[in-house]
């Protein structure tokens, strides 16, 4: 494991200084938590505005469960979608900025530097989930809402990060295989539109990408009661095969080759 703490080390140094990380961690941030919060307060505080009146129809009851079923829908889309876009950033700037020789040429295994970006950039979304979440159950608390009923939702609210993330980790694969972090951001916006698409003719929960969002209430808690355990794990396996598959590329690429 020395190697990979290695390449944990030095990933973690380009990672902390790199604008598109601070930038997709405001982002995140902000709509994650603040825009549901100011969603919320409209509905409750001065409903009689037009940003009250699309509040209050994309809310799921009162109280927590009205505040987390805008966090969900929110959060379901720019945590996973956040972390794509890092992710496909962080596994292909190498090839874009022409870095990748030095790269290859570190004593660390190549499989063990792709693990350590992937895995640097998933406990990154799990922060970032986290930080929205004790942002919501603050501004809860902050309106009255008392925190112990609120914990709950917010746990909830953090896995949907994480299995949102990992559902994006095809991106990473998509980056390496196209030697660029653009292919990987299309690869974002393209699960995205998918994800949608496919809800709306009545894909459900079997869609990967939605059915955390689904778990956490975003539609309300008899939807949420529909959501099995099997469809909840269907992110964790598409992240886990795309890791795989990610870290066989990284450990057969060649550089004078455009496959793996």
């Amino acid at each position: 494991m020395r190697p990979f703490w290695v390449a944990w080390r030095v990933e973690w140094l380009k990672f902390r200084s790199a604008p598109i990380v601070w930038v997709a961690t405001i982002v995140m941030v902000v709509i994650g938590s603040l825009v549901s919060i100011g969603g919320y307060v409209s509905a409750t505080h001065d409903p009689s505005s037009p940003a009250a009146a699309k509040a209050k129809a994309l809310m799921q009851g009162s109280g927590w469960d009205g505040l987390f079923s805008l966090a969900a829908q929110g959060g379901g889309v720019v945590l996973g979608g956040g972390a794509g876009i890092v992710l496909a950033w962080c596994l292909g700037r190498e090839f874009t900025e022409q870095t990748i020789v030095g790269l290859f040429a570190q004593p660390v295994p190549r499989g063990g530097i792709a693990l350590a970006k992937m895995v640097l950039t998933l406990a990154w979304a799990l922060g970032v989930s986290v930080v929205v979440a004790c942002a919501v159950l603050a501004g809860g608390a902050a309106m009255g809402l008392p925190v112990a009923d609120g914990i709950a939702p917010a746990l909830r609210l953090v896995a949907i990060g994480l299995l949102g993330s990992l559902g994006m980790v095809p991106a990473a694969w998509v980056a390496s295989l196209a030697r660029g972090y653009l292919p990987g951001i299309g690869a974002v916006l393209g699960i995205t539109v998918a994800a949608q698409f496919t809800t709306a003719f009545g894909g459900g929960a079997w869609v990967p990408w939605v059915a955390p969002t689904l778990w956490a209430g975003a539609t309300g808690h008899a939807a949420a009661a529909q959501v099995s355990v099997l469809q909840l794990l269907l992110p964790v396996a598409i992240g886990l095969v795309s890791m795989a598959a990610t870290l066989r590329w990284w450990e057969h690429a060649e550089l004078g080759n455009s496959r793996g």
